[in-house]
């Protein structure tokens, strides 16, 4: 495998994802999430050790770039949803529906977890690059 090109890499890639998908699928189906389990860890070992052996660049500075946009686009859209998910529910609980509160308010808790680990971590990166 070494000095495969990054199409060769992507098809595998692919394909290895697929089946991961597709066994956490059945795992799902079938209430066995061992199985799910037992698929994660070693399909992420073969994809990293797949892309050891590329001889191409695979992650460059525009790849760095569209990830990060990708990464902050969906903690904020993600957070937001959340949050108002959360809203929502903890709104219909008082509504009739009682036992759909504590998932609203996890789903609370959760979004403001979350904007508190990004504002740590804001924060603490800001400090290091010299803000």
């Amino acid at each position: 495998m070494i000095g495969m090109d990054k199409t060769k890499y992507n098809q595998l890639k692919n394909g290895i994802v697929f089946v991961i998908g597709l066994m956490m699928a059945f795992g799902a189906i079938r209430h066995n999430y061992v199985l799910s389990m037992v698929t994660v860890v070693p399909g992420i070992v073969v994809l990293y050790t797949l892309r050891k052996g590329v001889s191409e660049v695979v992650h460059d500075e525009r790849t760095a770039v569209i990830q990060h946009k990708a990464a902050s686009r969906t903690l904020g859209y993600m957070t937001a949803l959340m949050g108002l998910s959360g809203l929502v529910l903890v709104e219909m609980s008082f509504r009739g529906y009682s036992e759909i509160r504590d998932v609203g308010y996890a789903f609370a808790y959760m979004a403001n977890i979350i904007l508190g680990v990004y504002a740590l971590f804001t924060w603490y990166y800001g400090k290091q690059m010299g803000d």
